[in-house]
């Protein structure tokens, strides 16, 4: 009997053991989303404005509209919305233009734009972002939000600059104590000018060449020039980069910056214009005139001993 009773006692302990487990608390079950993919595309067979840029890129702030092309997966969850920012602010829909690649026709532009029909699985669209005018570097960013909530965002930088470098040319720059009509440069053209006020030719002029001293005739070329009319040089300043090349020069805004950076001529001369040293090949300068900035390296130095045929060769680039 006492065997009978302790084998019902331990049933006992076993069953309510087996309650107890079975009537714990369900364990929470985590449902883990795939997020949707986005990504810039270079090209398409239907693209209007292709091949696309895929990393930060410069254009010319005369250029209407820059455009990019992107592509949007689905992952768990169908693609609800799209939003394009300029610099962490949404940009105005009315700057905006959308066109589908793969269905080759416009969208009507939102911002932020909802995904509907098929798009809502996948979607590649060129987009036309309006530019205004303005030199600098702005940052667009693409925000893809599916239904569950999940994001995928890619961003691409721009830079708007003025223009390229127009022309690029050769000027020789005559001795001013030469024959009448010489001794200025058109750095527009690469024309030799005169420097008096009764030559017209001297109206063209940018610089001018500074003539000779009172020294015996074999070395009294003094080699220095300096600006007229209202034209301004300006040498290179401290910030200006040692392993500078003329010709890696190609946009009018690196011209301008060199001169905002640069120094005034070290020289006065009797008549308290500003004077350049001797220059020497390999020197640099840059001038404005009005609204046009130039980039001069000397490229000759033509000493001439028996008369004053001397004269400085210039590049120039503007």
């Amino acid at each position: 009997m006492k065997k009978f009773q302790f084998l019902l006692l331990a049933l006992t302990a076993v069953a309510f053991t087996f309650i107890a487990t079975s009537c714990g608390e369900d364990e929470e079950i985590i449902v883990v989303n795939d997020p949707p993919s986005l990504a810039f595309v270079a090209d398409d067979a239907n693209g209007l404005n292709a091949p696309y840029p895929t990393a930060d890129f410069e254009i010319q702030k005369d250029e209407a509209f820059v455009y990019v092309a992107i592509e949007g997966v689905q992952g768990t969850g169908a693609l609800q919305s799209l939003t394009v920012t300029e610099d962490g602010v949404n940009v105005d829909a009315a700057s905006l233009s959308f066109y589908d690649l793969r269905a080759a026709a416009d969208v009507a532009a939102n911002n932020p734009l909802l995904i509907t029909g098929d798009n809502t699985t996948g979607f590649t669209w060129e987009i036309g972002i309006a530019l205004d005018g303005t030199v600098g570097t702005r940052t667009f960013a693409f925000e893809l939000v599916d239904e569950n909530g999940e994001v995928a965002t890619v961003s691409i930088a721009f830079s708007t600059f003025l223009a390229e470098v127009s022309t690029t040319l050769e000027g020789v720059l005559l001795n001013q104590a030469g024959p009448a009509g010489q001794g200025g440069l058109d750095l527009d053209t690469g024309n030799s000018t005169g420097t008096v006020g009764t030559d017209p030719s001297a109206a063209d002029a940018e610089i001018k060449d500074e003539g000779i001293n009172n020294l015996d005739p074999s070395v009294n070329w003094k080699q220095q020039i300096s600006a007229i009319n209202d034209a301004v040089i300006r040498i290179p300043g401290a910030d200006f980069p040692e392993d500078f090349k003329f010709a890696d020069v190609t946009k009018v805004d690196e011209i301008i910056a060199f001169y905002d950076g640069g120094d005034a001529l070290p020289n006065v001369d009797g008549t308290g214009e500003l004077v350049s040293d001797p220059v020497a090949v390999g020197d640099i300068f840059f001038v404005n005139r009005g609204d046009t900035y130039y980039l001069l390296e000397v490229t000759e130095v033509n000493i001439v001993t028996t008369d004053n045929s001397d004269n400085i060769v210039f590049d120039v680039k503007f």
